[in-house]
Protein backbone atom coordinates (compact mmCIF):
# COMPACT_ATOMS: atom_id res chain seq x y z
CA UNK A 1 0.00 0.00 0.00
CA UNK A 2 0.91 3.44 -0.97
CA UNK A 3 -0.16 6.83 -0.81
CA UNK A 4 -0.60 8.52 -4.12
CA UNK A 5 -0.26 11.74 -5.12
CA UNK A 6 -2.02 14.34 -3.27
CA UNK A 7 -4.41 11.40 -1.43
CA UNK A 8 -3.80 8.69 0.46
CA UNK A 9 -4.71 4.75 1.08
CA UNK A 10 -5.73 2.67 3.61
CA UNK A 11 -6.72 -0.50 4.90
CA UNK A 12 -8.66 -2.15 7.95
CA UNK A 13 -9.23 -5.49 8.65
CA UNK A 14 -11.49 -6.74 11.87
CA UNK A 15 -9.38 -10.13 13.03
CA UNK A 16 -10.57 -12.11 16.35
CA UNK A 17 -8.19 -9.84 18.22
CA UNK A 18 -9.68 -7.02 17.33
CA UNK A 19 -9.38 -4.06 14.21
CA UNK A 20 -5.85 -3.84 12.51
CA UNK A 21 -6.37 -0.56 9.75
CA UNK A 22 -3.26 1.30 8.84
CA UNK A 23 -3.97 4.55 6.57
CA UNK A 24 -1.22 6.87 4.63
CA UNK A 25 -1.85 10.55 3.93
CA UNK A 26 0.03 13.22 2.29
CA UNK A 27 0.52 15.97 4.21
CA UNK A 28 0.71 19.82 3.29
CA UNK A 29 4.13 19.83 3.65
CA UNK A 30 4.54 16.68 1.40
CA UNK A 31 5.40 14.68 4.34
CA UNK A 32 3.73 11.36 4.83
CA UNK A 33 1.26 10.48 7.70
CA UNK A 34 0.93 7.36 8.65
CA UNK A 35 -1.36 5.70 11.09
CA UNK A 36 -1.75 2.46 12.24
CA UNK A 37 -3.79 0.37 14.46
CA UNK A 38 -2.80 -2.86 16.18
CA UNK A 39 -5.50 -5.03 17.69
CA UNK A 40 -4.93 -6.81 21.55
CA UNK A 41 -2.65 -9.24 21.68
CA UNK A 42 -0.70 -8.79 18.83
CA UNK A 43 2.99 -7.96 18.12
CA UNK A 44 3.11 -6.05 14.75
CA UNK A 45 6.03 -4.88 12.01
CA UNK A 46 6.19 -1.40 10.81
CA UNK A 47 7.97 -0.73 7.83
CA UNK A 48 8.04 3.06 7.52
CA UNK A 49 9.12 4.67 4.02
CA UNK A 50 12.76 6.87 4.68
CA UNK A 51 13.54 8.35 1.50
CA UNK A 52 16.69 8.02 3.11
CA UNK A 53 16.06 10.42 5.69
CA UNK A 54 14.93 10.22 9.28
CA UNK A 55 11.53 9.44 10.27
CA UNK A 56 9.28 10.86 13.20
CA UNK A 57 8.39 7.97 15.18
CA UNK A 58 6.06 8.06 18.15
CA UNK A 59 7.02 6.70 21.85
CA UNK A 60 6.59 2.86 22.05
CA UNK A 61 7.31 1.11 19.17
CA UNK A 62 11.00 -0.10 19.01
CA UNK A 63 13.11 0.60 16.13
CA UNK A 64 14.67 -3.01 14.74
CA UNK A 65 16.34 -2.05 11.92
CA UNK A 66 16.75 -0.42 8.45
CA UNK A 67 15.62 -2.74 5.76
CA UNK A 68 15.11 -2.05 2.35
CA UNK A 69 12.07 -3.73 -0.23
CA UNK A 70 11.95 -2.92 -4.21
CA UNK A 71 15.03 -1.34 -3.54
CA UNK A 72 13.97 1.58 -1.06
CA UNK A 73 14.85 2.26 2.55
CA UNK A 74 12.47 1.83 5.33
CA UNK A 75 12.85 1.78 8.67
CA UNK A 76 11.21 -1.02 10.43
CA UNK A 77 9.88 -0.92 14.04
CA UNK A 78 7.88 -3.10 16.56
CA UNK A 79 4.72 -2.64 18.32
CA UNK A 80 2.42 -4.19 20.29
CA UNK A 81 -1.46 -3.29 20.43
CA UNK A 82 -2.34 0.15 20.16
CA UNK A 83 -2.81 2.99 17.84
CA UNK A 84 0.64 4.80 16.43
CA UNK A 85 1.77 8.09 14.50
CA UNK A 86 4.25 7.67 12.16
CA UNK A 87 5.47 10.54 9.89
CA UNK A 88 7.75 10.09 7.02
CA UNK A 89 9.65 12.85 4.37
CA UNK A 90 8.41 13.93 1.68
CA UNK A 91 9.26 11.93 -1.44
CA UNK A 92 12.19 13.59 -3.74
Amino acid sequence: MAAGPGGGAGSALDTVRGRRASHWTRRDDGRIHLKVTIPNNTLAEIWVPTQGRSVTAPRGPAFVRADTSGGKPYRVYRATAGTYHFNAPRPR
